[in-house]
Formats: structure tokens, sequence, C-alpha cells
């Protein structure tokens, strides 16, 4: 799921930050992979750990069998297949608040912040929930796939870097506009895109075109099939329980999608697939904690009241707080929706009748209590992840040589060049060759011409060039009364009296073939 986050974050932003975009998805495959395995699953799932946090029992997987040891979660299979299958909840979740930095994010310190955060957030969140000695697992908390722990903490964080931080440039908060329909939308060239796009550099409106939707698309397509996984992934097992979770989460990321496209008719005029996408993930995300505990008919509702709720959040929160790609409004609200959902609409009957899990079930089933304790959870792991986070901030801020946001100039360059030296995409267009106004068409113009030189030559070669007829020379003649000669001033570069030029006839003008 790791890579499809990376394109379909990467498809939102600039062209100019794609590469930066993408690397901060596929570093944390590296970063958080090694923190997981070093001691972050030790912390998380060791046996015998106190309530708060686990201990070093399974630090660098210590004490675990490839062959005999199970966890106490997963007794039907292998302990080690039950490590890596927790390693890409613990390697997504960071990846989903650089979403909330986007296109201003200093990559070192991302790097250091993966492997704090890991520790001190999602470490200790996932024990509380997870974990059968994590307090909030002993008070009945339900998430069947990381409401709390994934999306709920990577959006509470994400919104704490983002009122941390420094805005992109011309980001501008303001309710002016937040609800108004755009009557042109379309007309003149004006395009107005989805709200999860990021705010154009050069404007002077937080509206902007996503740079390439096939990404998007892409990126979309990867996370829903990897949903499947991930949520039906957690019956741990092969059987009908597992059927009904996918069943459910494929329901409900179609149902998102669908409204989420109505809001578009209402507010511009027209669908958008780039809307449908983040719609549809708005549903997987909501879902996530309640696919395994709720009938197939709620799932529906889930899906389309999230969207209902979600969709004027991104709205309002687009003029309010930098959020750059929506990780706090799609990920940490859509994830607090489902947990709440499931506090009342959570039905004991759908896991006992596959015979995996007894839940007490929600306020359907008549146990006030659990909706109760849905908002200690929310409360909790909100609170812990938001202000963790600004300690975080505080403390990389605090070290020299860190810091958190590039420079505005360097925004303006852009953060694949600045950042890594690399650009994503090579696109140059002769008139830009020329252009002082976009630094990344300057460093590789010269690189255009020397591309352009080979193809005429070769093209010369390949005779796909028409020789020109020959250009008329330009005369020029100082007309001397009574019989005096006619002086030809071409060849010295001067001239005088009347100059008379002989205009080239349309027709004989140059043909050249384009290669391109």
């Amino acid at each position: 799921m790791t890579p499809g986050l990376a394109f379909f974050y990467g498809g939102m932003v600039h062209r100019k930050n794609i590469v930066a975009t993408l690397y901060q998805s596929m570093v944390a495959m590296g970063i958080v992979m090694v923190q997981w395995w070093f001691w972050g699953y030790s912390l998380t799932f060791a046996e015998g750990g106190s309530p708060v946090i686990g201990n070093l029992n399974y630090i660098m997987l210590i004490n675990t069998s490839l062959l005999t040891s199970t966890h106490p979660n997963a007794p039907t299979i292998p302990h080690y297949v039950y490590f890596i299958y927790q390693a890409f909840f613990a390697v997504i979740t960071p990846a989903l608040i650089s979403g909330s930095l986007a296109e201003r994010l200093k990559f070192r310190t991302y790097c250091v912040f993966l492997f704090c955060w890991s520790t001190l957030v999602y470490n200790f969140t996932a024990h509380w929930v997870w974990s059968p000695d994590g307090w909030l697992y002993k008070m009945g908390v339900l998430d069947l796939a990381g409401g709390f722990a994934v999306h709920m903490a990577a959006g509470f964080s994400g919104l704490a870097l983002s009122l941390c931080m420094k805005n992109r440039l011309n980001f501008h908060t303001s309710f002016k506009d937040v609800f108004k329909r755009r009557k042109n939308s379309g007309k003149s060239g004006e395009v107005i895109v989805s709200n999860s796009a990021p705010p154009s550099h050069g404007s002077r409106h937080t509206i902007a075109q996503a740079h390439s939707i096939p990404l998007i698309v892409l990126g979309t397509g990867l996370l829903w099939f990897g949903w499947m996984g991930f949520n039906g992934g957690s019956a741990l097992r092969a059987n009908a329980w597992a059927g009904l979770i996918m069943v459910n989460t494929n329901l409900a990321g179609a149902w998102a999608g669908i409204v989420w496209v109505i809001y578009d008719y209402i507010f511009k005029g027209r669908p958008t697939l780039v809307g449908f996408c983040c719609g549809a993930v708005c549903g997987l995300a909501t879902v996530t904690p309640a696919a395994g505990y709720i009938y197939p008919g709620f799932a529906c509702i889930l899906g389309a009241t999230a969207s209902l709720f979600l969709y004027p959040l991104v709205r309002v929160k687009v003029n309010l707080v930098d959020d750059s790609l929506d990780a706090w409004s799609v990920h940490g609200m859509g994830g607090m929706y489902g947990c709440f959902f499931v506090g009342v609409f959570g039905a004991r009957y759908v896991p006992l009748s596959t015979g995996d899990v007894a839940i007490n079930g929600g306020w359907w089933d008549g146990n006030f209590g659990q909706l109760a304790v849905q908002l200690a959870g929310i409360g909790s792991v909100a609170g812990w992840s938001f202000f963790m986070t600004i300690i975080l901030f505080l403390a990389l801020n605090w070290i020299p040589g860190l810091g958190w946001s590039v420079s505005d100039e360097e925004q303006e360059k852009g953060l694949d060049f600045v950042e890594h030296g690399e650009i994503g995409y090579i696109i140059c267009h002769e008139n830009d060759l020329e252009s002082e106004t976009i630094d990344e068409n300057r460093g590789i113009a010269e690189w255009y011409r020397r591309r352009k030189s080979i193809r005429q030559g070769f093209m010369k070669k390949m005779k796909l060039v028409a020789k020109p007829p020959k250009k008329p020379k330009i005369k020029e003649v100082e007309e001397v009364k009574n019989g005096t000669e006619l002086t030809d001033y071409s060849k010295n570069g001067h001239t005088s009296g009347n100059v008379y030029s002989e205009e080239i006839p349309s027709e004989q003008q140059e043909v050249t073939i384009d290669s391109q």
C-alpha cells in the first residue's frame, strides 16, 4: 500500500515536487522497517508489557522461533508472518503524515522524524489498542485494522505539524468563497480541481490542478487493492469473517466515491475523476475500524455519510490550515468517524457467527457503554498524537542543522532539484528556453538545446528535412540621378538612399518535417 500512497500523493503535488513526494513515502519502507525490527515490534506486541507500552523481550526478534512460535494475537499463523504483517501497518502510518507537509518539508528532518515518531507515537497507540496488555484493549475498544493507531494517529499528527510549520507560498487562510460555486468553471481555460489538490505556486488562490491524474488513479487502485489485505487480513484466517470484512470495505469505498462525485456536481457543476478517487479513499479509511463489526447495509451508510461529513470539512479546512493533501481531514477525521460509528452500530452477531471473535456490540445491540469506550479511545489517541508531535517538532527544530521548512526560494525552485538533485519530468518547451520565470527550465535548457541539435542533425542525415529553395539576396541600392551607377553596399553593411527588398513568396518558404 505504501507505493500506492506514494503515487496517490505524487499525482497531487506540483510536478517540480513529485520526486520528493514519492521519496517521502518510499523512505518509510526503509527507516520504519528497521525501527520495527529493532524495537518497534517489541514495544508494541511483546508479552508481559505494561498497559502503556510493551517491553524489549522481542528486540531484534530475539525470543522468537522461525517455525514453532506464535503470538497470542495470532495463534493460527507463524510468529514471523504476524511480525511482517504488522510491519506494513507501522510503515504506512508515518508516511500518511507526509501528506500534510507536502512541498515544503526538509528531507533530512523528515527521516529523523520517522524513527522518533514511530517510537513515541505509533508504538504507544498501537500497544494501547491491539496488545492484550494495552489499557484500551482491556477496556474493550473496537478497532479492526487501524482507525485509532493508523488513521487517527497520523491525521492528528499531520494537523499538529501543519499548524507548527509555515505555510506554502501564496497560501491564504480565509473563509471567502469556501462554499461559493464558481459559475465560470471550465471556461476560458480556468480549471477547478479536487479539493485535495494543493494550492498553486504563483497563484493568489488556494485552488490548483493536480499535475498527474493518471498517477492519482494508479495510486487509488493500488490502495484499494491493498486495503483488501489490510482489512481482510485482520481476520488472520481465510473464512467467512474475512469475506465479510472485504465486502464491507468495498461497499464503503464505493458509496463514498459516488457521494463525493455528487458533491462535485453541486459545487463544481461537473464530476471529476480526482474527486471520485478522493472519495473512495475517504470511505476506505473510514470503514477500517468497523469493517469486521457491522452488517453490509451499515457499511453502505458509513461510506455515504463519510463523504457527506468529510467533503464540507475539506472545503472549509483548505482555507484555514495548510494541510497540503488532506491527511488530517480525510484520515484523521475519517478514522475518528469510523471509530465512533462502530460504537453505535457494532453488532455482536457479525463476528460471533463465524466463530472468530466475541464482542458486546454497540448501541445497536443495547450495549450503551461501548460508545463511551470508543470516545475514550478517540480522545486519548488524538490527544497523545497531537501533543507528542508538537514536542517532536520543537525538539527537532532545536537541533542545529535540521529545521523543518525549506526557504521560499527553494519552494520556488522545487524540492526535487533542491533536496535531491533530480527531476521527475523533462518537460521544456521551446518558448520556455529563454524564460527566466521557471527555474527548473533554466537548469535543463542547455541540455534541451543539445538534444535539439542532435535531433536536427539526424533528421538531415536521414533526409527528413526538405531543402528550402535559395532565397533571393536582399538588394540594397542607391538611386543615382543623371545616369550614375547603382552601388551595392550589401557586402560592407552600409546603406544609403532608398532601400528595397524582394519578399519571398509563401510557397517558397522553408518546409520542415518535425520528427516529434
